[in-house]
């Protein structure tokens, strides 16, 4: 469900839902207000429970897909399983095009497999941000351990999740040799994106170099993407509070998939 016909719909304050959904009304948000982030959504057509939890192995409700995949208020999520693979579409009145992301299961927890997300219309300014620092922040207190993202340059006036906001988040990849080349003399030793975004210097070089790139989030302990997205959700005052994965947990994990009937 998109475009305008889905914001028709809300609008009069109930969406139509098949296939296990939930139904309005629910406060439908100003075009020209702030968006807030209180899990006023409205998840449509959508996989259940407990298919979700098959296919990613953890225990994870359609509401805890939603907040993962960063969905504002007012959002209509959609939200399909198969095989070990949540795909996630959020329609909301002030994005472009419907965000999509997807979750699938890895040897240590979830990946997250996300793209630039585009807002428009007034007062959106930071709600395409915001939606991906808090899907994330979400996603790793949920087990995701790692994120894969092919960030577009973007621009203020664009208004998107450019290379520059992933990769204060922590988005990762190898600097390429000119890129090296060019960077501020007390950085010349690093080799990847991580390392020069944890020194101010580094985030000023790189607000005048960045580019579009593919790269991967480790949420993992101890890691360099786990510290930047630490630092990224502060000011939103989203604490990342880590899932243990399924490689320390051990004999518990096995316990608790057979008390899901996953195993």
């Amino acid at each position: 469900m998109g475009g305008r016909g889905s914001w028709a719909l809300r609008r009069r304050g109930l969406v139509r839902m098949s296939g296990g959904g939930e139904m309005g009304p629910f406060p439908v948000p100003d075009p020209s207000g702030p968006t807030t982030f209180t899990g006023n959504i409205t998840i449509t057509r959508s996989a259940t429970s407990a298919q979700i939890s098959s296919a990613l192995g953890r225990n994870l409700s359609r509401r805890d897909i939603a907040r993962m995949a960063g969905a504002p208020d007012g959002s209509v999520v959609r939200i399909t399983a198969r095989g070990n693979t949540v795909s996630v579409s959020i329609d909301h009145v002030k994005l472009r095009t419907p965000a999509t992301i997807s979750f699938s299961q890895n040897s240590s927890g979830i990946t997250y497999h996300g793209v630039s997300v585009f807002a428009s219309g007034k007062n959106s300014q930071g709600l395409a941000s915001n939606m991906v620092i808090r899907g994330v922040a979400h996603s790793a207190s949920k087990g995701v351990s790692r994120v894969e993202v092919s960030a577009a340059i973007g621009s203020a006036r664009s208004q998107s999740t450019g290379s520059l906001t992933w990769a204060k988040l922590g988005l990762n990849k190898t600097l390429t040799a000119a890129e090296r080349a060019s960077l501020p003399a007390s950085l010349r030793g690093a080799k990847d994106l991580n390392t020069v975004m944890l020194t101010r210097q580094g985030v000023s070089w790189w607000r005048k170099n960045r580019s579009t790139f593919s790269g991967y989030l480790d949420l993992t302990r101890g890691s360099k993407g786990l510290t930047l997205a630490r630092r990224a959700v502060k000011s939103l005052g989203i604490p990342i509070r880590l899932k243990p994965s399924r490689a320390t947990t051990g004999g518990r994990w096995a316990a608790r998939r057979k008390r899901l009937g996953l195993s």
